[in-house]
């Protein structure tokens, strides 16, 4: 009896023991799920930060904007009547006075000349004869034109009115006038007229650079078409 008895609570003892060993948590697969958990923690991490740096790294690209307006030389030029002036060669280098021993009925060497007109004859005698006027010319093969528009001119607005006025010659040249004028090289340029006198004129000339180098002569072609 005591032998049943003792066999009876093996077995009840072996049940506890194998319900309680069932409800043990699997540790090996504990710790592969948190493994898991952190790996995942870890790669969900490094895209987020791949993606911020994407969007940092974009907006810290500067944003294209319009071509830049490249300044060759800007100053205060004294352009003298009878005396012809070219382009400076590079950037820095101003324009330059070409000395010439045509006279004004010549075209002499250089880019654009001032020259002076003889006032006309009087038609009545108490009527004074005047100083004449200063009208300037392109005479290198160039263009030149008075900007009639309000504001002042940049590059492209002063190339965009030479593309479509084709005149060489400005008369009557005076104090606040706005001159646009392109060379043979392909040099747009603005000249403010600061003062005028008899003989000359103070002007605030600006030269751009060109963009392409000349093939041939813009009278053919017009000199204000560039190839970025």
């Amino acid at each position: 009896m005591k032998r049943m008895k003792a066999g009876a609570a093996a077995k009840a003892g072996r049940k506890k023991t194998g319900e309680t060993d069932e409800k043990k948590p699997d540790r090996l697969g504990v710790m592969v799920g948190a493994v898991a958990t952190v790996l995942a923690a870890v790669v969900t991490g490094a895209f987020a930060l791949l993606g911020q740096g994407k969007e940092e790294s974009a907006s810290a690209q500067p944003k294209q904007g319009p071509p830049k307006e490249l300044v060759q030389w800007e100053g205060a030029y004294v352009i003298e009547s009878g005396v012809s002036f070219s382009v400076g060669t590079g950037t820095g280098v101003p324009p330059k006075d070409e000395v010439s021993e045509h006279d004004d009925e010549d075209s002499p060497a250089g880019d654009f000349r001032l020259w002076k007109e003889a006032a006309p004859r009087p038609q009545l005698a108490a009527q004074s004869y005047g100083v004449g006027a200063l009208n300037l010319t392109a005479v290198g093969g160039g263009r030149l034109t008075r900007w009639v528009f309000d504001g002042k001119p940049g590059r492209d607005d002063c190339a965009g009115l030479l593309d479509r006025d084709y005149r060489t010659v400005v008369q009557d040249v005076e104090k606040g006038d706005v001159l646009c004028a392109v060379a043979f090289s392909k040099h747009i340029l603005r000249i403010e007229v600061t003062d005028d006198s008899i003989d000359e004129v103070k002007t605030r000339l600006t030269v751009w650079e060109p963009r392409v180098a000349v093939s041939r002569s813009p009278m053919a072609t017009s000199p204000t078409s560039f190839t970025d």
